[in-house]
């Protein structure tokens, strides 16, 4: 048996099986209500309001007839197609604006605008060239992120020619699309027009550290010890001109330091370590092993030691110092370098291949001064290295530090 609560159920359900389709029915069919509107044939632009464009049409042949000279604009219906694309975006004033512009027929009395004789468009007076300059600079002044309150002056420099003449309504240019078109073109091309924006500028900047030298007669030489310093900051007020985009000048008016800084000081040791018996030469290759040691050799005496090498390894300064001999020499030495030290020492690197410094060069310990060969009286490619202190030669293996 159906109850009488099951019989108002299915009622119910029945009559939203009947209305939900039209419901679906009214929702999408209410998507498709954009216009495509046009003139003459040629789209204008997308809109919801027939009215409404039809009110941006009157009111720009309204303003072209006020603002240019003898206007002959050929009267045209603004027409509306339906269309069913819910893709398709709605245009807004500007595009509308540009797109009747680009469909009615007519001329009109205005006057051209150029710049070093190129041509920018068409202005209705050439009382308005001040007002597209403004707006060139006004661009310039944006791309830099000027407040206005740093603004000190604007000066801009260009050959300008105003000439007038009779041009077609759809070749007419908003001041903003000449300005902007302006500003492109004198970014890309020099010499166009110069801009000089003058500004004032507070900014922090870092005081940068520096390095200060110190020789310590508590450490010995070729030792070296750096205490870092930290860098400062200071606010700068400064007047700054901008020409065409680019710091032309720049002028400090006030410094305020925040934080000093603090210099980085390097600690050289001057101490002679040769007195003490200490090893402090640095090791003048990259490994290679003693293959004649200094003394008594063929009836004769080794004033160095002969370190192995292959023709082309580096050849660096065992200790800092200053060359003093940096050539070939005929005594058997072959390509010679000559480092003088504190204290009458000096240190000989020879039968060089290639010579990398010059008489009166600087040199630090570890710094490359040549390369190993086999010139002058050498049976093989080695770097022959001497320690000489007061003019005579001492035993370098013994001050050779690892």
């Amino acid at each position: 048996m159906v109850s009488k609560k099951d019989i108002v159920s299915a009622s119910i359900q029945l009559a939203l099986s009947i209305l939900l389709p039209l419901l679906i029915i009214i929702v999408v069919d209410g998507k498709f209500n954009n216009l495509e509107a046009y003139i003459d044939g040629k789209i204008i632009g997308y809109v919801e309001s027939r009215g409404e464009t039809v009110k941006v049409y009157n009111e720009l042949i309204t303003t072209i007839g006020t603002e240019y000279k003898n206007v002959d604009i050929e009267k045209n219906k603004v027409e509306f197609k339906k269309i069913k694309d819910d893709t398709i975006l709605l245009s807004n004033k500007q595009e509308i604006e540009k797109g009747i512009l680009g469909s009615i027929n007519g001329k009109a009395r205005a006057f051209e605008l150029k710049i070093s004789g190129k041509n920018f468009g068409y202005i209705n007076s050439d009382k308005n060239v001040n007002d597209v300059l403004k707006l060139v600079t006004d661009k310039y002044i944006e791309s830099l992120d000027i407040v206005k309150e740093d603004l000190i002056s604007v000066d801009i420099e260009c050959k300008i020619d105003v000439e007038e003449t009779t041009i077609n309504i759809a070749d007419v240019k908003t001041q903003d699309e000449i300005s902007n078109e302006i500003y492109k073109t004198s970014i890309n091309e020099d010499g166009l027009l110069n801009i000089d924006i003058k500004v004032k500028e507070i900014v922090e900047e870092e005081i940068l550290a520096d390095t200060i030298t110190v020789n310590d007669d508590t450490m010995y030489l070729g030792q070296i010890e750096e205490k870092t310093g930290k860098s400062g900051k200071k606010i700068v007020s400064k007047e700054v001109v901008y020409s065409n985009g680019e710091v032309s000048y720049s002028n400090v008016l006030k410094e305020e330091v925040l934080a000093s800084a603090q210099n980085t000081v390097v600690h050289r040791g001057s101490k002679n370590p040769y007195d003490d018996g200490i090893a402090f030469l640095s090791r003048p290759t990259r490994g290679g092993f003693t293959t004649s040691d200094y003394g008594a050799r063929w009836e004769s005496f080794h004033k160095g030691i002969d370190i192995a090498g292959n023709v082309g390894d580096d050849v660096m300064a065992a200790i800092d110092g200053e060359v003093t001999y940096a050539q070939y020499n005929d005594g058997g030495y072959g390509n010679l370098i000559m480092i003088k030290h504190a204290d009458e020492m000096v240190t000989y690197y020879a039968h060089l291949s290639n010579i990398h410094v010059s008489v009166g060069d600087k040199v630090e310990k570890g710094n490359v001064i040549g390369l190993v060969g086999n010139t002058g009286f050498s049976t093989g490619p080695h770097l022959h290295f001497e320690l000489r202190v007061g003019g005579k030669a001492v035993n370098p293996s013994e001050y050779l530090m690892g």
